[in-house]
């Protein structure tokens, strides 16, 4: 039977390349001219860019940054990446 959902409803005749993201929290530790240093759970890759959204004292900020280290580091006993991102 037709329309099941085991059938392909849609086919692109022409893949689309991208990837995606999914949004998660970081520690700001600290900032310095157009660097910014972040404590997060998971890695990320160098040269990755991001979109860091800073809010603080009910006051929103949306920065674009580019991932520029990654380093794995121990933080209150559990395992944790320290990002440094450049501002763009």
């Amino acid at each position: 039977m037709s329309g099941r959902r085991r059938d392909p409803r849609y086919r692109l005749a022409v893949p689309w390349e991208g990837s995606i993201s999914v949004l998660q929290d970081v520690v700001v530790e600290r900032r310095s001219g157009r660097d910014i240093w972040t404590i997060s759970e998971k890695p990320a890759e160098v040269g990755q860019t991001l979109t860091l959204d800073l809010t603080a004292a009910g006051k929103a900020d949306v920065t674009q940054v580019r991932v520029a280290e990654s380093t794995p580091v121990v933080v209150a006993g559990g395992f944790r990446y320290r990002l440094r991102l450049n501002v763009e």
